[in-house]
């Protein structure tokens, strides 16, 4: 598996065309509306290239079909999408052009759901997450264990602890998860044994149930997805595990306010 570490360019500062904010001094319109056009126009470069959402509907599918009969009889699987940590979309280019694959995503699952959260989200970013159609998640908010078809986390860039209580959290459901996010072997294999068992004993053992998939992205945003993998679960494989495997060791610590509690 191929993989890189984590890189997030800082943006030029740009001068102001107007300035235009509302009382509560959080939304910007000027950021928005240039937020607004580079946004499109990166969906537009991510739609034309088209191998990252092949891979990652492809990697669903597979997905799917460790989905209960029952889900799958005589209906399409659905999908839920949940994305943590995307950053400040309205000013960062990286952030950006992961909310633009966000956005595609949405408009080609139609899943039932698409809902992010991070906690340094400001009104402009909100207002450009509402207008490409994702919804905001409250701080600590997760979907119920019980939700039938396929939930898709997408957590680009995001810290090994953030990933590691996702992965705890949402154990019992790991055949019916994918994940679009930094490569757990990748994770595994630059951390020594000790941060693993100490931090992110998740992360290493769902790296050894991983499929993972190297995505491939148009030049001008391999910095934005650098190390961003796809990855779906062996069913057979967590089925066979031992309840102990989640259950010997505590919770992992929360992360901030992105990890749901």
């Amino acid at each position: 598996v191929k993989s890189k570490r984590r890189g997030r360019p800082q943006p030029k500062a740009a001068a102001p065309i107007l300035d235009d904010r509302d009382q509560d001094g959080g939304f910007d319109a000027a950021v928005f509306k240039r937020a607004l056009a580079a946004l499109e126009e990166r969906r537009q470069d991510l739609h034309e290239d088209g191998r990252a959402t092949a891979a990652i509907r492809q990697a669903l599918l597979e997905c799917k079909d460790t989905c209960t009969p029952d889900v799958r009889k005589g209906q399409s699987v659905p999908i839920d999408i949940v994305c943590y940590g995307l950053g400040h979309v309205a000013r960062e280019h990286s952030a950006s052009m992961q909310l633009a694959l966000l956005g595609l995503l949405r408009e080609g699952l139609q899943p039932r759901t698409c809902a992010a959260f991070d906690p340094i989200f400001d009104e402009t970013d909100k207002r450009l997450l509402a207008e490409s159609g994702v919804t905001l998640l409250a701080s600590g908010e997760m979907p119920a264990p019980d939700l039938d078809g396929v939930i898709l986390f997408y957590l680009p860039h995001c810290p090994i602890e953030l990933l590691d209580r996702v992965l705890w959290t949402c154990w019992e459901r790991l055949p019916q998860m994918a994940l679009l996010g930094n490569s757990l072997q990748h994770y595994r294999d630059s951390n020594t044994e000790s941060k693993l068992r100490d931090q992110a004993y998740y992360v290493a053992s769902a790296a050894a149930w991983a499929t993972e998939t190297t995505l491939a992205f148009p030049r001008a945003s391999q910095i934005a997805f650098s190390g961003i993998s796809m990855h779906v679960f062996d069913a057979a494989a967590i089925a066979a595990l031992p309840a102990a495997t989640w259950t010997a060791r505590p919770p992992p610590a929360q992360f901030h306010e992105a990890i749901p509690t």
